[in-house]
């Protein structure tokens, strides 16, 4: 029997998301980024001020310097931390991060997907050595 998979709007979607969660987006520069989801969450934070500080992460820069992708996490207060394998292309994220509004760690993209795609296939994670860095 096929199993039934529920489709739901971006906006439901963005209020899943709890204080203090831990979200991930895949994409790369404006390529199949989330967009609509990442508004959600957006217009969700500036309308009730909810979800507070949560961590993103992601492997590619997601964004193309105007506003759009990971853009949208940028509001003081939304995040808590930020995990990135790249983040060129997010300007309003570098500005918070060398502000020191949030924590940031720039992390290798590579080991970041195979963190991803170990949890997709339900096994431990690998461990590598990587330097974490506070600076873009």
């Amino acid at each position: 029997m096929a199993r039934q998979v529920k489709v739901i709007t971006a906006a439901e979607a963005a209020t899943l998301i709890k204080n203090g969660d831990t979200v991930t987006t895949s994409g790369f520069v404006a390529s199949a980024i989330p967009e609509a989801l990442d508004r959600a969450v957006e217009e969700r934070f500036l309308a009730t001020g909810e979800p507070r500080d949560i961590t993103y992460v992601y492997c590619g820069s997601q964004g193309n310097k105007y506003g759009r992708g990971a853009a949208h996490f940028a509001h003081e207060g939304l995040q808590k931390r930020y995990i990135a394998g790249h983040w060129a292309t997010v300007p309003a994220l570098q500005k918070k991060a060398l502000e020191n509004k949030m924590a940031s760690y720039t992390v290798s993209q590579r080991a970041l997907f195979h963190l991803f795609n170990d949890i997709d296939a339900h096994i431990p994670g690998c461990l590598t050595q990587f330097k974490l860095c506070h600076s873009i």
